[in-house]
C-alpha cells in the first residue's frame, strides 16, 4: 500500500487497526476468557492547565459518535489473519462482525471554567467514563485518547505544521540505526494526529532503508499501529499492557495469586507467542514470584507439550516467555536485576528485553550497552520522542502534548489498580492499592527506587532542544571550559543562593567543590544548578546564539546524568558519603524549582501541582536522609544548617506576636477550619476510623507546621525556612496532597504565599509560590457538593488574603482598565 505523504489523512479515526497492537492481541484473550465481565474505564487528564473549548468537544463528541461505524474491512481482516496468526480464527470471526455502541458505553462531559455564558469559545474541562463488558470496551482506549489529543491540536493550540516531520524522523531513525538499536514506533497514544504518525514512520521506514544501505548494524522492527503497518506490509508489533493483569487481579480478587493466573490464561491463549512479559503492574518483585512458577494448563487452551523441556518437565514461565518489557523504575538497575534472576533460575537462553519508557536517542544508546554487556538482546519502543516532537511556529518553542491517560478502573465489579516500580506511580482505587501492598508485602521505594529524574527526562521526552543532533553532553574540548565556567561560577555566585544561614557561606564555597571532585554526582549537580543560575540570572562567559536554551540544556544533561550517579549512592549511606548525599537530595529540590523558571520549559511542566507532588518526594526524601543520619551531619560541615536543624529539632511554636495583624487573622481562619475539618467529615464518602484519623493527625500536623514556619520565618535567624515545611508537615499529609484533599490543599496556599517571600530573596525559587496560589485558590474556589467545609465564610477569606499576599487580583474581581 502506497503512502501519499500530501495528502493528510482524514481527521479522526476510521478503522479498529488504527491502534496499538496489544488492544487487539488483549481482545482475544479476554474473547476467550472474559468476555462477559462488566467493566469501567475513567479517563483523567496530567495536563490540567491544557483544557478544550466547548468547538473542540462538540468535534469530540461527534468523533466518538463515529467509533459506532466503524467496521473490520475484508482488506483489514487478511492482513490480521496473514501478519497476526497468533489471532484466534474465532476471534477474528468475531471481530469481523463487532461494532462499538459509543451512545451506550461512552459518557463524556464538558465543564465550563467559571460563569458559563454558552459561548462556543469558552474552555472547560473533559470527562470521559466507559462501561460495558470488558470484550465491548476495551478497544475504546487508543482511538479516545487519538481524538482527544486530535481536538486540542486541531482547535487550541493550533501554531505548528508537518514541515519537517519525516525529514526529523529520518535523522532520528538513522542514528538509533548506526547504533545499532532495534528500533519500533510506539508513539501512537500520544501523537498529534495521525498524519503526523504516518509521516513519522514514512521517515523511519526511508532511514531503515538507508541504513541498509550503508550496512548499519540496527534495525526497523515495526510499528505498534496496526493500520500503519498495514500501509507499509510490514507486521505489527506489540504483546500485552498493565491492563491485563490488572483486569484479571480485580476479577480474582486474590492477588497473591493474580499475576500467575493472568501468565496462565496468556500463555494458554497464546502458546508460546506473544511472550514478552511485562513485569510492573504489581511490582517486579511480586511478578518473579510468579514467573518462577511452573507453566499451568487450562483446558482448552494451549497443551502441556506446548511448554515441556527437552526431558519431557514443564518449563516455568521464565523459561516460556522470549524476554521481559521495562516499562518503570532505573532501567540500568532493572536489566542487572533481571540478569541475576535469569542466572538464579539457571536459564542461559538469550533473552529479549525490551525498553519503553520515555526513550530518546542518548537512553537508547546507554540501555544498549548496558543490555548488551549482560548478555540480552535489546530492542527499543519510542513512542513521543517520535511521533509529538512540534514547534510553536509563532514563539519558536516546544509545542508541548497533551499528557492524558484511560486506565481500566473496575472489573466483575472490584476496583482495578496497578503499583508499579515507580514512586508516586500507583493508580486506581486509594484504598485497594494500599491493600494490595500489605497483602503483596509490597516495599515503597519513593525514594530510593522512584526515579525522579526520569519524570522529568518524561516531561522532556519530545522536546527538540534535547535531540539536535543528539542528547550528549557538550565534546571534550568544550566541555574542559563549560565546566570550568560552571565552577567559577559556583564559587563565586551561585552557593550563596543555598546558604540558610552565614555559617553556610564558607562549607558551601570551600568543602562542596572539594567533595564533588571526589563523587560524581554531587559536581554534576553543582554544574547543573550553576547553569540554571546562569539562564536565570544571567552573567554567561559562552555568549551562543540562544545562551539561554544552550545553558538550560546543559542543566537537563548534567542533572540527568548526575541523578543517574546518585542513585548508586542511595544504596549505601554511611558516615563518610551522608553530607554528600544530603546535600545532593537539597540540590534535587532547588534544580527542580528552578527548571520551573526557565522560559525554555515552560509549557513543558504540567502545572504547580503536578511539580508539587514531586518536589513533595523530594523534599520528604531529603528530610529523611536527615533524620537518619542526624549525628554525622551535626557533626560535620552541616552542623547548623537549617535543613538538618528543620527536622530533628522541635521547633516550638510561640504566640505570634511578631507576625502582622493580617498574618495573624489569617492563620487564625485556617485554625478554624482546621478544627472544623476535623471535627466533622468532609464529605460522604466511605472511608474507616483509621483513614479518618490519618487525615486528622495530618491536618493538626501541617497546621502546627504551617504556622511554626510563619513564627521562625518572622524571626529571620533561618532563611527559607518555609522549605522544611513538607518535613514538618509528614508523608501522610503528602498523601492527602496528591488526592487533591481540599483541605490540604488549602494548608499548602499558604505554604505559597511563604514561598512566595523566600522567591524574592532566592532565584530558584521564583514565582513558584506566586503560582501556587494562583493555581490552588481558583481549584478552591467554588464549594464543592458534599464539602460543607468550603462553605464557612473562613474559607473564601482565607483565599483573598493569600491572593492579595502574592499579589494577585481578588477572584471575582475584573481589571481595572
Amino acid at each position: 500500500m502506497v503512502f501519499n505523504s500530501s495528502s493528510p489523512y482524514p481527521e479522526g479515526v476510521i478503522s479498529f487497526l488504527d491502534t496499538d497492537l496489544y488492544k487487539l492481541t488483549m481482545q482475544c484473550a479476554v474473547f476467550k476468557f472474559f468476555k462477559d465481565v462488566p467493566v469501567t474505564y475513567a479517563y483523567t487528564n496530567r495536563t490540567p492547565d491544557k483544557k478544550l473549548s466547548r468547538t473542540a468537544f462538540k468535534w469530540l463528541e461527534e468523533q466518538i459518535g463515529k467509533l459506532g461505524n466503524i467496521s473490520l474491512s475484508t482488506d483489514e481482516y487478511l492482513f490480521l489473519k496473514k501478519h497476526c496468526d497468533y489471532l484466534s480464527e474465532d476471534y477474528l470471526n468475531f471481530l469481523k462482525e463487532f461494532r462499538l455502541s459509543p451512545r451506550e458505553q461512552v459518557v463524556a462531559t464538558f465543564t465550563p471554567v467559571g460563569e458559563d455564558t454558552g459561548d462556543d469559545s469558552i474552555v472547560g474541562d473533559v470527562d470521559i467514563q466507559i462501561k460495558g463488558t470488558w470484550v465491548d470496551t476495551i478497544l475504546y482506549e487508543i482511538p479516545m485518547l487519538a481524538l482527544t489529543s486530535e481536538a486540542y491540536f486541531k482547535f487550541m493550540d493550533t501554531d505548528w505544521n508537518y514541515e519537517g516531520q519525516e525529514k526529523q524522523a529520518f535523522d532520528k531513525g538513522l542514528q538509533l540505526l548506526e547504533a545499532g538499536c532495534v528500533t519500533s514506533e510506539f508513539g501512537t497514544r500520544r501523537r498529534r494526529d495521525y498524519h503526523t504518525q504516518a509521516l513519522v514512520f514514512r521517515g523511519l521506514v526511508q532511514a531503515s532503508k538507508e541504513a541498509e544501505k550503508k550496512g548499519f548494524p540496527g534495525k526497523l522492527s515495526g510499528t505498534s499501529n496496526v493500520h500503519l503497518a498495514m500501509r507499509f506490509n510490514i507486521p505489527p508489533v506489540g504483546t500485552v499492557a498493565h491492563e491485563w493483569f490488572m483486569g484479571v487481579a480485580a476479577i480474582l480478587g486474590d492477588y497473591k495469586q493474580a499475576t500467575e493466573v493472568a501468565l496462565r490464561h496468556w500463555v494458554a491463549c497464546f502458546g508460546n507467542k506473544l511472550g514478552i512479559a511485562l513485569t510492573d503492574t504489581f511490582g517486579t518483585q511480586e511478578f518473579l514470584r510468579a514467573f518462577t512458577q511452573t507453566v499451568q494448563t487450562i483446558e482448552g487452551g494451549f497443551p502441556a507439550e506446548t511448554f515441556k523441556r527437552a526431558d519431557g518437565s514443564m518449563k516455568t514461565y521464565a523459561e516460556a516467555f522470549a524476554g521481559i518489557r521495562q516499562d518503570s523504575g532505573d532501567p540500568a538497575e532493572y536489566t542487572k536485576w533481571m540478569r541475576e534472576f535469569y542466572d538464579k533460575q539457571g536459564i542461559t537462553d538469550k533473552k529479549l528485553i525490551v525498553f519503553s519508557d520515555s526513550l530518546n536517542i542518548e537512553r537508547c544508546l546507554e540501555y544498549k550497552k548496558v543490555a548488551d554487556d549482560l548478555g540480552f538482546q535489546p530492542t527499543f519502543g519510542v513512542g513521543t520522542y517520535l511521533t509529538n516532537d512540534f514547534t510553536n511556529t509563532k514563539t519558536g518553542k516546544k509545542s508541548v502534548p497533551l499528557n492524558i491517560v484511560i486506565k481500566i478502573s473496575s472489573a466483575a465489579g472490584n476496583p482495578a489498580v496497578k503499583i508499579s516500580d515507580n514512586a508516586g506511580k500507583n493508580t486506581g482505587d486509594k484504598e485497594t492499592v494500599e491493600k494490595v501492598k500489605r497483602e503483596l508485602g509490597y516495599v515503597e521505594r519513593e525514594w530510593k527506587e522512584g526515579d525522579e529524574t526520569s519524570r522529568w527526562a518524561r516531561n522532556l521526552e519530545g522536546c527538540s532542544y534535547l535531540t539536535e543532533p543528539s542528547a550528549q553532553l557538550p565534546a571534550t574540548e568544550t566541555r574542559r571550559r563549560i565546566e570550568l565556567e560552571l565552577m567559577h561560577r559556583w564559587s563565586t555566585s551561585t552557593y550563596k543562593s543555598l546558604a540558610s544561614i552565614p555559617e553556610d557561606n564558607q562549607w558551601l564555597q570551600e568543602d562542596m567543590p572539594r567533595w564533588g571532585l571526589k563523587h560524581e554526582y554531587l559536581l554534576h549537580g553543582m554544574f547543573a544548578f550553576s547553569a540554571l543560575e546562569i539562564v536565570l540570572c544571567g552573567g554567561a562567559v559562552v555568549i551562543e546564539e540562544d545562551y539561554e536554551m544552550y545553558y538550560a540544556k546543559l542543566a537537563v544533561e548534567y542533572y540527568d546524568k548526575a541523578s543517574r550517579s546518585f542513585r548508586a549512592q542511595l544504596e549505601n549511606v554511611t558516615a563518610e558519603n551522608a553530607q554528600k548525599v544530603f546535600m545532593f537530595s537539597f540540590l534535587a529540590v532547588s534544580v527542580n524549582m528552578a527548571l520551573g523558571q526557565c522560559t525554555a520549559f515552560e509549557e513543558v511542566y504540567e502545572g504547580v501541582l503536578d511539580r508539587l507532588v514531586t518536589l513533595w518526594e523530594l523534599l520528604i526524601g531529603n528530610a529523611s536522609i536527615a533524620d537518619q543520619h542526624f549525628d554525622t551531619l551535626i557533626s560535620g560541615a552541616l552542623s547548623r544548617s537549617t535543613e538538618a536543624l528543620m527536622v530533628r529539632t522541635q521547633l516550638q511554636t510561640e504566640t505570634p506576636t511578631s507576625l502582622s495583624k493580617e498574618t495573624e487573622d489569617a492563620l487564625e481562619r485556617l485554625s478554624i477550619i482546621v478544627n472544623t475539618a476535623c471535627e466533622t467529615p468532609t464529605s460522604s464518602e466511605n472511608t474507616d476510623n483509621s483513614e479518618t484519623n490519618l487525615r486528622i493527625q495530618s491536618y493538626r500536623a501541617s497546621f502546627s507546621a504551617i504556622q511554626t514556619c510563619f513564627v521562625q520565618d518572622s524571626k529571620e535567624i533561618f532563611k527559607g525556612i518555609a522549605i522544611g515545611f513538607p518535613a514538618l508537615a509528614g508523608r501522610d499529609f503528602g498523601l492527602a496532597l496528591k488526592s487533591s484533599d481540599p483541605v490540604a490543599l488549602l494548608i499548602t496556599m499558604y505554604w505559597g504565599v511563604q514561598l512566595n517571600t523566600l522567591g524574592k530573596m532566592a532565584w530558584w525559587v521564583g514565582t513558584f509560590g506566586k503560582k501556587m496560589v494562583d493555581e490552588v485558590s481558583e481549584m478552591l474556589w467554588q464549594p464543592e457538593p458534599g464539602r460543607r467545609i468550603m462553605s464557612l465564610p473562613e474559607w473564601r477569606d482565607s483565599i483573598s488574603w493569600a491572593r492579595v499576599e502574592v499579589d494577585l487580583m481578588l477572584l471575582g474581581e475584573t481589571p481595572s482598565t
